[in-house]
């Protein structure tokens, strides 16, 4: 069974956190910001966050839309942070 969640970054932020599972982490994002980067972060044992790389997504300037697949063990807690933007209306799907 997946976990999805369906968001829009507005602004600078992080969704909220979903469980992995044995699928592929599936970020989907459509829309603009004129700066800035979204990640996807796991949640570590002591409570921090921390990306799992470089920026996933990089400045989006123009319409548009970007399909990101990652394999990642299952039963983390993950969530897409957005940071650094300009004016964002950016609707995302993360789904593991």
């Amino acid at each position: 069974m997946s976990s999805r969640i369906v968001g829009n970054f507005s602004a600078d932020g992080s969704s909220a956190a979903i469980r992995t599972t044995d699928r592929p982490i599936v970020l989907i994002g459509s829309g603009t910001f004129g700066a800035g980067t979204i990640t996807v972060e796991v949640k570590l044992v002591d409570g921090s966050w921390q990306a799992l790389n470089t920026a996933i997504i990089d400045a989006l300037a123009a319409p548009g839309q970007v399909i990101t697949k990652l394999d990642f063990p299952d039963n983390f807690e993950i969530r897409a942070t957005l940071a650094g933007a300009t004016s964002p209306n950016i609707n995302y799907i993360l789904q593991a």
